[in-house]
């Protein structure tokens, strides 16, 4: 994505910082949702392209210049509850700092090979959500503004409970850093899910259905923070375990 300092904005969409609503006029109840990290999608039922946040599903007529799967940050939108085209989902308004996320597939190996993915992360952290049918966004910082991400799933580990280690590592790029800088990415989960995943059902916010059967997985985050002594890597775990969803 483009050189923007998100640092951890992740830490803030995960709890929902800012959101506030607000009566303009006596015309509407209108509330105004911070910055967020969204999957474009398609929902014929929804009247086309949506956005899938951690809030929700919301229509999005106006977001035309995006592709289903699109990963995006969004830095403002609202939604105005008393002027809806629909009484069976929201339609979203005043959408403005959309900017494209990068996005990459987990690589599926038997072992972790750094090669020249050898950036050191300081932080890092990870979000998803059944509203992104697949999709894992992470926050990183490190000596790099634009670092050539890879999320690897080392298959012949094993899994207590199911619990699938994902191991974020990055190769450097010419845009080097003397300080810490962060940045997002997302990757594509989908082959992991569809391949090791359970099934559920569960009730979505804003989506046109009001169930949708799901298959998931368990995964905890860890992203390369040293090199040894003896060239072994080292890799410290990202916040605490979290699940991601596909839709079956």
């Amino acid at each position: 994505m483009k050189k923007k300092n998100f640092l951890f904005l992740l830490f803030i969409v995960a709890i929902g910082i800012s959101i506030y609503s607000c009566n303009v006029g006596g015309k509407g109840n209108i509330t105004t949702y911070p910055p967020v990290v969204a999957v474009v999608d398609y929902d014929i039922k929804m009247g086309g392209t949506t956005i899938g946040t951690i809030y929700g599903y919301f229509a999005t007529p106006s977001l035309l210049s995006y592709d289903k799967g699109d990963c995006i940050y969004i830095q403002q939108f609202t939604v105005d509850s008393d002027n809806q085209p629909s009484d069976k989902y929201y339609t979203a308004t005043g959408i403005y700092g959309v900017d494209a996320i990068n996005q990459s597939y987990v690589e599926v190996n038997n072992t972790i090979e750094l090669g020249t993915s050898t950036i050191l992360f300081s932080q890092a952290d990870g979000l998803s959500h059944v509203c992104f049918n697949g999709k894992l966004f992470t926050a990183a910082s490190c000596k790099d503004k634009s670092p050539r991400y890879r999320l690897v799933y080392n298959s012949s580990e094993e899994e207590p409970n199911g619990l699938k280690n994902l191991y974020l590592l990055a190769g450097p790029s010419p845009e080097t850093s003397s300080t810490d800088f962060g940045t997002l990415h997302a990757f594509d989960v989908l082959y992991l899910i569809q391949n090791y995943g359970r099934d559920t059902t569960v009730a979505v916010t804003g989506s046109s259905e009001k169930s949708v059967e799901l298959k998931y997985i368990d995964v905890q985050l860890n992203y390369l923070s040293e090199i040894s002594e003896t060239s072994e890597p080292v890799f410290k775990q990202a916040g605490t375990p979290f699940q991601i969803f596909i839709y079956k």
